[in-house]
């Protein structure tokens, strides 16, 4: 009897694993070249995920589901952003977001953009390789992994 519960609990603690597995997504923070300023910090719902170099990319692993996504040029607090860019992650899908500074009219900020997997695609291949480096984000557990280039 002993054995079967064991059987039974391990059983199910792998079934749980693999769906909590399946229920993540990738995000790729790109910025371009072209881009003007130095580098941007990207939060996830108000949570500081990493900073991204111009030329250079991060790849983060999120929980699906809704999420706010936003940036600036400096510090590890979300800015007031108005319109922060608001994304629903399906599982196992990749989402691709581009760093940049948008004008409106005298000044410019730090914006997120969603951009098509072939556009990203063709923006990677020219950016610095992605070395890996794990961190551990306890805050509602949106962000499980990060990779990130050039640091």
């Amino acid at each position: 009897m002993k054995t079967l519960k064991i059987t039974l609990f391990v059983g199910l603690c792998l079934v749980l694993g693999q769906t909590r597995a399946q229920e993540t997504s990738k995000v790729y923070f790109i910025r371009p070249e072209m881009a003007i300023g130095s580098a941007q910090n990207v939060f996830a719902d108000d949570v500081f995920v990493c900073r991204v170099k111009t030329g250079h990319y991060a790849v983060t692993t999120h929980l699906t589901g809704e999420i706010k996504f936003s940036s600036r040029h400096s510090g590890k607090k979300p800015n007031d952003d108005p319109k922060p860019m608001t994304l629903v992650l399906e599982s196992g899908k990749n989402h691709y977001l581009l760093l940049v500074n948008l004008s409106d009219g005298l000044f410019s900020r730090p914006t997120v953009i969603e951009i098509t997997e072939s556009y990203a695609k063709q923006l990677l291949e020219k950016m610095t390789p992605a070395r890996t480096q794990e961190i551990s984000n306890n805050l509602d557990m949106k962000t499980a992994s990060t990779s990130t280039s050039g640091d």
